[in-house]
């Protein structure tokens, strides 16, 4: 179902209005929106023949914001958060990247001075 968008709500027009203009007009929106909402509730609710079970969109939404997979809504990034990813990210590799090279290091100087005992299998 196609919803259609007032005109008073096109967005080149949005851009034009001043900030007093802009906040009727987010309220307006969201009032058609809740309003949209409520009216599909109430279709699938008075329906005598229902196609599926009845859902409640507030207790879809609320639902939803109390999971865990909802976080990157409010991610932002920031300096703080950049240096946390490229510690947990980089970090690990760039740890295990120098033991690898210290312990061949460490087998090339062994081979060098004749010390090395190599597996016999």
């Amino acid at each position: 179902m196609t919803v259609l968008i007032p005109g008073e709500l096109d967005n080149s027009e949005f851009q034009q209005l001043i900030l007093e203009g802009r906040y009727a007009v987010y309220k307006r929106q969201q009032g058609h929106v809740l309003k949209y909402t409520k009216w599909q509730y109430q279709l699938q609710l008075n329906n005598p023949n229902p196609l599926a079970i009845t859902e409640e969109p507030a207790l879809l939404c609320w639902g939803y914001a109390r999971t865990q997979r909802n976080i990157y809504p409010a991610f932002r990034l920031t300096p703080k958060t950049s240096f946390r990813g490229a510690l947990f990210v980089r970090g690990p590799i760039l740890f295990w990247a120098a033991v690898i090279k210290a312990d061949r290091d460490h087998k090339e100087k062994l081979i060098r001075e004749g010390k090395h005992k190599p597996l016999n299998l």
